[in-house]
C-alpha cells in the first residue's frame, strides 16, 4: 500500500478499551492533520487522471463479490491525500459498516485500485505479510487485541495509532519512511495500546463461579471474576452475571447483574430447585478475520477483529420454602396394655405429643437473620364423639368441636400439648394437628410453603377416655342344687358389649363387711361363669352346681361365693370385684334335726317322732343325683314303767319301712308305730345323704338310671340314744271300772308313774289312776275309789 497522508474531518472518535486514560488522546471535535512536507513532483497528467477519479468515484461501481461490498472509504479515518494522488493509509468503511484495515500488506495495490473481488471473511490465526513477515502467537494476538478494542474507531487521530501500532509493533514495517513520519504524533498512543494489548490480550480465561449454599440454600454467596489476559491480569470492563433458575441478584431484585471487578454477590433463591449462575463478556479474539482476493497481487483486508463471547458458569440447588408438617400421638388409653397412669382423667386435660419434621426433601430452614430456625405454629384441635368414627379428610359434622390450642416449634422433634379444656366426659377425642401460612408471623410467611393439615382419626390419633362400669351383685339362693349371680351394671359404654366373668368359690372363711381383694388362703375356684351384657342391664348368670360331693363329708361345711370381673374392652376399664362380700356369700351349713315324741301311752296305742330338719339340705342338680334322706328307728330299752329306764339301742324294734325325702328345712313326721307291750321305748333319728355323680350334666336328675360311679352316702345327723323328749313309757290299759261306778273316757285314762310308786310301797296291788274332767281319781283293788283334787 503507498503511504500518503491526507486531510480528513471525522468528529467521531473512540479510545482504547483501558481504563487508563491514553496519552494523546484526541479532543472532541474537528481534527486537522498537517501535511507533512518531502512533496514530489508529479506529472499534470497523472495529477488530472487523479482529479478525473475523483470526480468519477462516487459514480463507479462498488467493488463487490457475493461475499463482500467494498465501499470507497471516504466516511472513514485513514484517508490522505499527499500530492496529486490519493492513497488510503489505515482502514476504511464497507458497505455493511465493517471498517476493513490494509495493513499488513506494504506494497500491494488495495481493493480501489483494481477490480477484485474477495472470499468471506476466514478467521486465522497466522498471517503472512506482503513483505514476508510471519504474523502469529503473542503477536498475532496483541494485534487482534489492537483491532477488536480501537479497531472501529471514527477518531482519526486515534485510528493513525492503529495503524501505526500494526505497522510498527507487529514488525511488518512501512513500505516507505514517510509512513511512520506520518504517525509519528500517535507514537505514545500507539505503544499505549501495544502495551494494554499484552496485559490484557488472549488467549482469555474466565473462572467459573464459587456459589456457597448458605441458611441452607435460602441464599447463595457468589463469589465472581473478571476474564483475565494472557498476562492473568483481570481484565477492566462490565461482565455481565446472569441467574437462570430461581433466584434473584439481592443488589437488583432481578436475574441479571454487571460488575467491572471481582466482587461477592448475594443470591436470594425465589423458589426450589437449581440455578446456574453465568458469567460472561465480550472479549478480543485471538485470531484475525481476514477476506482473501480471489486474484493474486491484491492486497488482503484484515477485517479488524472480532469480540467473542467468553462465559463460566456452576450450578447450585436453592430453596426458598419448606413444608412443615406432623403427626400426633395421643395420649389414649388402650385396653390391652395400658396402666392406670396411662388413662386420661377426669377432670384433666387432654394430652397430645406433636411428632415434627420438614415434608418432603427441603429440611427445616434457619431464619434468615441468623436466629436460628424458623418458628412454625401449629394448632391442634380435639373433637368429641361418643361413638368411634373413621378416618376421613376432614372432620364429619357429627363430630363435636372440644378444643383448640397452639404450639410452636423451632425444628423437628417431639413437641407435646395440652388442652385448655379438661376431660368431662367418657368417650372419644380426636386430636387433628394444623399448619397455616398465615398464623405465622408476617416476616416469616414467605418461607412456608403451604398450608397443613392432618386427615381425622388419622393414625394414633384417637385418644379414648373409657367408660368405668359400676358393678352391684347378689348371690341367689340354692334352687335345685344350683346358685345364680344376679349382676347389675351401670356407667358402661351404651353400646358396649361386655363380658362379666363370675367366679363362683368355696372358703370356710367368714363373709367380710368390706370383702377381700384377694382369695383366702383355703379358697377353691368351682366355676367361671361368663355372661354378656349390652350397655347397662341387670341379669343373671347361668346357675352353676353346687358341688356337694366336695363337702358333704365335712364336719364344717364351707361357704360359697361369688367374685366377678369385667375385662378392658377398647371403650371400657376392668372392673374387679371383691371376695367373701356378705350379699355374694352364701353360708351353708351342715343340716341337724331335733326330735320330739308322745311321752307316754297306753299299750296297743300308735306313736310317731317328729323331727325338724334344719341347715342346708342338699338337691340334686345337673352333675350330681342327692337324696337325702330322714328315717326313724323304735328302740325297746326295758319292760319298766318307772321313768328309770336305761336307754339301749342294740337293735331297733321298728324302722321306717320308707325314709322320708328331705327337701328343706322343716318338720317331717315319722309313720305311726303301735306299741303293744308295757315298757319304756325311745326313738331315734336318722339323716343321711347319697350323692352320686351323673353321666350327663343335662340329664334330668330326679331318678337314678343315669347315676355314674358309686353313691356316696353321708349320715348328716343321728339323733342319740334315750335323747330327751324320744322316750316313750308304755303302760297296760287300765282295770274296768266297779259296778255302780261309771268308767271314764278311754282318751282321758293316762298312768301316772308317782302315784303307782307310792301305793306299791303300801303292799297294795299298784292301782290305775284316772284323770277326767280334771279330777284325780285312785282306784284301789278293794273296790273303793279316793278322790283328791289335781293340784
Amino acid at each position: 500500500m503507498n503511504e500518503f497522508v491526507t486531510r480528513t474531518t471525522q468528529s467521531d472518535r473512540s479510545g482504547p478499551s483501558s481504563d487508563e486514560h491514553p496519552p494523546n488522546a484526541p479532543d472532541d471535535g474537528l481534527r486537522s492533520v498537517s501535511v507533512l512536507s518531502a512533496r514530489r513532483p508529479w506529472s499534470a497528467v497523472v495529477v488530472a487522471a487523479f482529479m478525473m477519479l475523483l470526480m468519477l468515484a462516487p459514480m463507479l461501481p462498488a467493488l463487490a463479490t457475493p461475499a463482500h461490498a467494498l465501499g470507497g472509504g471516504s466516511t472513514h479515518a485513514g484517508r490522505y491525500e499527499y500530492g496529486n494522488v490519493p492513497v488510503w493509509m489505515g482502514s476504511f468503511r464497507l458497505d455493511d459498516g465493517r471498517i476493513a484495515w490494509c495493513a499488513f500488506d506494504p506494497g500491494m495495490p488495495s481493493p480501489i485500485d483494481g477490480d477484485f473481488s474477495y472470499t468471506d471473511w476466514v478467521p486465522e490465526s497466522s498471517f503472512s505479510s506482503g513483505n514476508g513477515v510471519d504474523l502469529s502467537g503473542e503477536v498475532l494476538e496483541r494485534a487482534a487485541y489492537v483491532l477488536a478494542t480501537w479497531g472501529d474507531t471514527d477518531d482519526e487521530f486515534t485510528a493513525r495509532a492503529v495503524y501505526r501500532a500494526l505497522h510498527l509493533h507487529t514488525g511488518v514495517g512501512f513500505s516507505l519512511r514517510n509512513g511512520e513520519q506520518l504517525t509519528q504524533d500517535t507514537a505514545e498512543l500507539a505503544d499505549h495500546m501495544w502495551q494494554e494489548a499484552g496485559r490484557f490480550g488472549g488467549p482469555h480465561t474466565l473462572a467459573d463461579p464459587e456459589l456457597t449454599s448458605q441458611h441452607a440454600g435460602q441464599r447463595v454467596e457468589a463469589a465472581l471474576q473478571t476474564p483475565r489476559g494472557r498476562s492473568g491480569e483481570a481484565m477492566p470492563g462490565d461482565v455481565v452475571a446472569t441467574i437462570t433458575g430461581p433466584g434473584v441478584w439481592d443488589e437488583t431484585g432481578t436475574a441479571e447483574l454487571r460488575f467491572a471487578q471481582d466482587t461477592t454477590k448475594t443470591i436470594r433463591s425465589i423458589g426450589r430447585g437449581d440455578i446456574t449462575v453465568k458469567v460472561a463478556r465480550a472479549v478480543p479474539s485471538t485470531h484475525l478475520l481476514i477476506a482473501r482476493p480471489t486474484v493474486d497481487g491484491a492486497q488482503r483486508l484484515v477485517a479488524s477483529a472480532e469480540n467473542v463471547a467468553i462465559s463460566a458458569e456452576a450450578t447450585v440447588a436453592v430453596v426458598s420454602q419448606f413444608q412443615p408438617a406432623a403427626d400426633t400421638t395421643a395420649q389414649t388409653w388402650r385396653h390391652d396394655d395400658a396402666s392406670e397412669d396411662d388413662l386420661p382423667q377426669m377432670g384433666a386435660p387432654l394430652v397430645d405429643t406433636l411428632h415434627v419434621r420438614a415434608d418432603g426433601e427441603v429440611p427445616w430452614l434457619p431464619a434468615l437473620d441468623g436466629s436460628g430456625s424458623l418458628p412454625a405454629t401449629f394448632a391442634v384441635d380435639w373433637y368429641y364423639s361418643p361413638r368411634p368414627l373413621p378416618r376421613s379428610p376432614k372432620p364429619p359434622a357429627e363430630a363435636e368441636h372440644f378444643d383448640r390450642v397452639q404450639a410452636t416449634a423451632t425444628g423437628p422433634g417431639d413437641l407435646i400439648v395440652s388442652s385448655k379444656r379438661v376431660v368431662d366426659r367418657s368417650g372419644w377425642f380426636y386430636p387433628v394437628v394444623s399448619f397455616r401460612v398465615a398464623d405465622q408471623p408476617h416476616q416469616f410467611r414467605d418461607r412456608f410453603a403451604a398450608d397443613f393439615i392432618a386427615d381425622f382419626h388419622a393414625e394414633r390419633e384417637q385418644t379414648v377416655v373409657p367408660w368405668r362400669p359400676r358393678v352391684v351383685t347378689q348371690a341367689s339362693e340354692i334352687v335345685d342344687g344350683q346358685v345364680t349371680d344376679l349382676i347389675s351394671v351401670s356407667g358402661n359404654d351404651p353400646a358396649a358389649e361386655l363380658t362379666v366373668v363370675s367366679e363362683l368359690w368355696m372358703s370356710h372363711e367368714p363373709a367380710h363387711a368390706e370383702g377381700l381383694s384377694e382369695a383366702p388362703a383355703d379358697a377353691e375356684r368351682l366355676a367361671t361363669v361368663s355372661t354378656t351384657i349390652t350397655g347397662n342391664e341387670t341379669v343373671s348368670t347361668e346357675p352353676v352346681d353346687v358341688p356337694w360331693s366336695r363337702f358333704v363329708g365335712e364336719d364344717v361345711w364351707p361357704n360359697l361365693y361369688w367374685v366377678e370381673h369385667i375385662d378392658r374392652s377398647p371403650s371400657t376399664e376392668r372392673w374387679q370385684g371383691r371376695h367373701l362380700l356378705p350379699h355374694e356369700t352364701i353360708a351353708l351349713t351342715r343340716p341337724t334335726a331335733t326330735t320330739k315324741t308322745a311321752r307316754n301311752l297306753v299299750t296297743g296305742e300308735q306313736t310317731t317322732d317328729t323331727a325338724t330338719v334344719a341347715g342346708t339340705i342338699p338337691t340334686s342338680n345337673r352333675s350330681e343325683n342327692v337324696r337325702t334322706e330322714l328315717s326313724f328307728s323304735l328302740y325297746r330299752f326295758d319292760d319298766s314303767t318307772d321313768g328309770g329306764a336305761q336307754p339301749v339301742c342294740l337293735a331297733p324294734m321298728w324302722t321306717q319301712p320308707k325314709p322320708i325325702a328331705v327337701t328343706k328345712p322343716g318338720d317331717y313326721v315319722s309313720e305311726p308305730v303301735t306299741i303293744r307291750d308295757p315298757g319304756t321305748y325311745g326313738f331315734r333319728h336318722h339323716l343321711s345323704t347319697a350323692v352320686t355323680r351323673t353321666s350327663d350334666a343335662g340329664t334330668d336328675t330326679s331318678g337314678a338310671s343315669d347315676a355314674h360311679g358309686p353313691a356316696q352316702t353321708t349320715m348328716l345327723h343321728e339323733g342319740e340314744c334315750g335323747a330327751d323328749g324320744e322316750t316313750v313309757v308304755a303302760v297296760p290299759p287300765p282295770v274296768p271300772p266297779v259296778d255302780g261306778e261309771p268308767a271314764p273316757p278311754a282318751e282321758h285314762i293316762a298312768p301316772v308313774a308317782s302315784t303307782e310308786t307310792a301305793l306299791a310301797a303300801t303292799g297294795v296291788p299298784a292301782p290305775v289312776i284316772w284323770v277326767a274332767a280334771g279330777v284325780s281319781m285312785i282306784v284301789l283293788g278293794t273296790g273303793a275309789v279316793l278322790r283328791r283334787r289335781r293340784p
